[in-house]
């Protein structure tokens, strides 16, 4: 009970001796908020660029299509994304088609 008072909590002690659950205050909120906060950024959660979509390094596709995989190219190049230098073909799971990186800083 010692150092409980400086973290806002305590613990009721019923007529039977056996101690009530923990009462939350407003400081025991916060704490479980920044022991959330905490794990959700150890576990690996992915970071936001500067412009506000999460980065997803890998390859993406395979498009059925060159002009499909090259248009999606595009859009990841003027999304901000750094690319490979092309598409290439690529195979999934016995699905053929065309792929490209996309590389995180």
């Amino acid at each position: 009970m010692f150092g409980l008072r400086m973290f806002g909590l305590r613990r009721d002690v019923l007529a039977s001796g056996s101690t009530a659950p923990w009462v939350f205050t407003a400081m025991r909120a916060a704490v479980v908020l920044l022991l959330a906060l905490l794990i959700l950024a150890i576990s690996g959660c992915k970071n936001e660029d500067a412009g506000g979509s999460a980065c997803e390094a890998g390859r993406r596709g395979p498009y059925a299509t060159q002009d499909t995989a090259w248009q999606r190219w595009r859009e990841a190049q003027a999304q901000g994304f750094a690319v490979s230098n092309g598409v290439f073909p690529c195979w999934d799971q016995g699905t053929r088609g065309y792929c490209f990186n996309v590389f995180c800083d």
